[in-house]
């Protein structure tokens, strides 16, 4: 179209779908027309018109690092505009929506999938979403939480993403929960054998890394023997000492 974006033609047809695609790939929504508007500037049909602007906004308030207005949040934040900003990896609306919900946000599920966003981040590999949203004190997501049966850590092994997987695991994950198997191959497996069973190496190394670190705390927290006692002899000694101050039993 001439004198035209791309994103003007979104707006002007109140495409919400396309608007976020267009975003996701580097879509500039400042650039202006001949009559000096921006894609916010222009009208779209009056029933789209509110989730329109609420896109438009959330990102304009993401790339000058303020916070979106109140009735785009209230309206269309937790349960429209932070899962599909996960979906597709932007990071600074996720930051911007984190922020301007504040104590109001609530972890909702994907309507289409019912999946939390933390799994969604998880399985396509948003790294940076993932610590956001773990590292949110107001959203509080359980980094174990299952979603059908599989909690972010499998979803982030089945699919190769290791830095998520090495994020995941900074913040608590269970290595050791069991759940459904993938492509009907295996059932009741952990992230681990998952990954193993997928041939993700590096995550199989991290996650025995983890493991190993986490057994060395455990056994670090066990008081070491007294030196006295470390040779077979004196462990011997040390329990005939004792035994000999219990009292005997009075012989018949």
């Amino acid at each position: 179209m001439k004198g035209q974006t791309p994103i003007f033609a979104a707006v002007k047809h109140a495409d919400p779908v396309l608007i976020w695609l267009l975003i996701k790939y580097g879509a500039d929504t400042t650039v202006q027309d001949k009559l000096s508007r921006t894609a916010l500037g222009r009208q779209g049909p009056v029933e789209k018109q509110d989730k329109t602007v609420a896109i438009l906004m959330c990102h304009q308030a993401s790339l000058e690092g303020k916070e979106a207005p109140q009735w785009a949040m209230e309206k269309y934040g937790d349960d429209y505009l932070l899962p599909i900003s996960v979906e597709l990896g932007l990071t600074a609306m996720v930051s911007t929506i984190l922020t301007s919900m504040k104590n109001r946000l609530q972890l909702k599920y994907f309507t289409f999938t019912g999946e939390t966003p933390l799994h969604v981040a998880s399985r396509e590999g948003h790294s940076a979403i993932v610590r956001l949203l773990l590292e949110n004190r107001f959203l509080k997501p359980d980094v174990n939480s299952m979603d059908g049966g599989r909690t972010p850590l499998h979803l982030a092994a089945v699919s190769n993403h290791c830095e998520v997987v090495r994020v995941l695991l900074e913040h608590g994950a269970d290595t050791a929960i069991h759940a459904p198997g993938f492509d009907n191959i295996m059932l009741d497996v952990t992230a681990l054998e998952v990954a193993q069973s997928r041939g993700n190496d590096d995550i199989v190394q991290l996650i025995r890394n983890y493991q190993l670190k986490i057994h060395q705390s455990k056994t670090d927290d066990i008081e070491p023997l007294s030196p006295l006692l470390r040779s077979p002899l004196r462990r011997r000694m040390h329990r005939w000492s004792i035994s000999s101050l219990k009292p005997k039993s009075p012989k018949k």
